[in-house]
């Protein structure tokens, strides 16, 4: 564990820099020589959200080290020849594996960009011959990402800590800045690597357009569906290679957005259009639901095993090795389907449509209904319907009931995510907030009920297989009381949920939301 301070150089070499750094001092020459810095993180960045930084160093004579940078210090541990670390599994023990683990949750690490350099490196020595401080040159470095240009940074000049020696460096940190021939700076390798390549770190799971109040309601919701459309554009390649289960759910989020778009929006919209279109994403909806259903079991297997006793835990076994072979024939046949003609004509033909006209040909304002008043409207009528359907529900409703009230506020929060840019920022968020938690125990409440009778239909597999045994089949029985259990727990949960969501005061806000004056922004 050690602190680094970068500097930037401003006038001369790195190496010029280094060299007149350690003059007068007692050093020892490192490694020199060309550097490899493959740089990772996952599709949404959620290393560098944390404030992250991971790569794999490839030194001179092969040797490959594996550095955290955390904003407290650097930590490293020998990579060998080991590959590109990928899911939480590949990850080393010890600090460095689980605090990456617990950032990057399901998510693979990519190698997001490459910077190739040359370095020397200089160990400063004290009296009693021990390294104190570290000062590694490195200069004529390129930097290079999937599909972009190769592109030049500046020369650094790192001046790395050693564990005890604080001082030390502090020392030398200062000698350099009086040089006048360099900055210091907080710009990491994967900052400058962003920088230098323009790389889009924002990759939002749900993408939101920013609306003008009066655009058209066409204009507007074409604009929203173009941001979806992103969304499945940029997580189309990781769904067909499997490289995390993410990829699929955020591509479902988008088409099941679209779908409810479609549905919820009607008569924005040619209908003829959105009765073609309903039909292609309804398709979509369901071929990608097999696979994404079962990524969820398998994801779930770990916390499975914790709500079971050990000897039940262990015989999960069976039933884990079932779903990933289910998994893997599941997302081939996926994979081939994204790959064919039916969904490539389905893209191309949605992008084609959403570009529509030219700007200048598109309607004139007041001739179609402004995006606000449709908004007001589409979101008032989601509202009742939420609120009346819940209202009716009592200990002796059907579970379907509920579930079909959880679909009903998925369709409420989608509108008012859709149109969140319309209203002030502050009410709609808490608005938002309130209906995920009603959504929360609905979900849940579906989960579980859903689990049970999936745990069946895969029992009767493994059986009919001759996949199973005892053991297992004992396992799975007792995980599904455990599920009944918690789903008469969320049951309970229901109603204290629902009143606090529909609470007079609450809903008298929404009101006043709901007629805000036109053109009323953030």
């Amino acid at each position: 564990m050690s602190r680094e301070v970068g500097l930037r150089v401003l006038d001369g070499s790195a190496q010029g820099v280094s060299e007149e750094l350690v003059s007068g001092v007692e050093w020892e020459a490192g490694y020199s020589g060309a550097e490899v810095a493959r740089l990772l993180d996952t599709f949404d960045w959620r290393l560098a959200r944390s404030g992250l930084r991971l790569q794999v160093l490839e030194t001179p004579g092969s040797y490959r080290l594996l550095r955290l940078r955390t904003e407290e210090a650097v930590l490293e541990v020998p990579w060998g020849s080991r590959p590109v670390p990928g899911l939480a599994g590949s990850l080393p023990e010890g600090v460095i594996g689980a605090r990456i683990a617990a950032e990057i949750g399901p998510r693979r690490v990519l190698e997001r960009a490459r910077i190739e350099r040359a370095v020397s490196r200089r160990r400063v020595l004290n009296s009693e011959g021990k390294t104190v401080v570290r000062v590694v040159a490195e200069r004529d470095a390129t930097v290079s990402g999937p599909g972009t240009e190769r592109a030049k940074l500046s020369d650094i000049v790192r001046v790395v800590g050693v564990t005890g020696y604080d001082s030390a460096l502090e020392d030398l940190v200062a000698v350099a800045l009086g040089l006048g021939a360099v900055a210091e700076v907080a710009d990491d390798d994967l900052s400058r690597a962003i920088e230098a390549l323009r790389l889009d770190t924002s990759c939002a799971r749900r993408p939101t357009k920013e609306l003008d109040p009066a655009w058209p309601a066409d204009r507007a919701l074409k604009s929203i569906l173009r941001e979806l459309l992103k969304t499945m554009d940029a997580t189309v390649a990781g769904v067909r290679q499997d490289l995390d289960s993410e990829f699929l759910h955020d591509f479902r989020v988008a088409v099941r957005r679209t779908r409810a778009a479609l549905g919820q929006l009607k008569g924005v919209l040619e209908p003829a259009a959105v009765k073609r279109f309903t039909r292609e994403f309804r398709w979509l909806g369901e071929i990608t639901g097999p696979t994404r259903d079962l990524d969820v079991y398998l994801l779930k297997i770990p916390a499975y095993r914790e709500d079971l006793p050990s000897a039940h835990a262990e015989a999960l076994g069976g039933l884990e090795l079932h779903l990933r072979q289910r998994q893997r024939e599941s997302q081939r046949r996926l994979a081939e389907l994204l790959a064919g003609d039916r969904y490539t004509n389905l893209v191309r033909e949605w992008r084609l449509y959403l570009e529509g006209k030219p700007e200048e040909e598109l309607p004139e304002v007041g001739s179609v209904p402004a995006v606000l008043e449709v908004a007001d409207l589409r979101i008032r009528k989601a509202l009742d319907k939420v609120l009346r359907d819940g209202r009716k529900i009592d200990a002796a409703t059907p579970t379907e009931a509920l579930h079909r009230l959880r679909i009903d506020c998925k369709k409420l929060r989608y509108l008012l995510e859709f149109f969140r840019s319309l209203y002030p920022a502050k009410p709609i968020g808490r608005f938002i907030r309130s209906l995920k938690k009603l959504q929360d125990n609905l979900g849940d409440l579906n989960d579980y009920s859903v689990q049970q009778e999936q745990l069946g239909a895969f029992a009767e597999e493994m059986v009919e297989a001759g996949e199973t045994t005892a053991e297992t089949l004992l396992a799975m029985g007792r995980l599904q009381a455990r599920l009944e259990e918690g789903e008469a727990e969320e049951r309970r949960r229901f109603h204290p949920c629902f009143a606090e969501f529909a609470a007079p005061k609450k809903l008298s806000r929404v009101e006043r939301l709901l007629h805000s004056p036109r053109g009323r922004r953030r």
